[in-house]
């Protein structure tokens, strides 16, 4: 989600992130969590479209070390948000489906999500930056 947001757009990002968690629920089953679910992913496709467009306007993309920034600032916001979403679903729902009424477990899930932010940068800006910038030189091309 979060590459296809930044290639074609905010629209196109909300679509695939939609597509992709409903694919991820079907193993669970729809229901009406389902829709708190499905924020995360079309979090990270949808901000980090709008982000990207944003950010290729105000910074411009004509150097390496700029496009890096703004991938850089792209997955850590996006992954701040889609965090924040998937620890209230995992708070209000919790994995079986018992809602969990206790702050301290709320602060163990919010926590451990936090941690996760740098491990998202660390492995997705690479990989990120090369599929982006390989995915635009072919589509420049044509």
């Amino acid at each position: 989600g979060g590459q296809n947001g930044g290639l074609f757009g905010p629209g196109y990002g909300v679509l695939a992130g939609l597509v992709s968690g409903m694919l991820e629920q079907l193993k669970y089953g729809i229901s009406l969590q389902t829709i708190l679910w499905l924020l995360a992913p079309m979090t990270w496709g949808g901000l980090s479209g709008v982000l990207y467009y944003i950010l290729k306007k105000w910074i411009g993309v004509d150097n390496f070390i700029k496009r890096i920034v703004i991938y850089f600032i792209v997955i850590l916001i996006s992954a701040l948000f889609a965090n924040i979403f998937n620890t209230i679903a995992n708070v209000v729902f919790g994995y079986t489906k018992d809602p969990i009424s206790d702050f301290k477990m709320f602060l163990i899930y919010a926590v451990g999500r936090l941690v996760s932010i740098p491990i998202h940068v660390a492995i997705y800006l690479p990989i990120c930056y090369v599929v982006c910038e390989a995915i635009k030189n072919v589509m420049n091309k044509e």
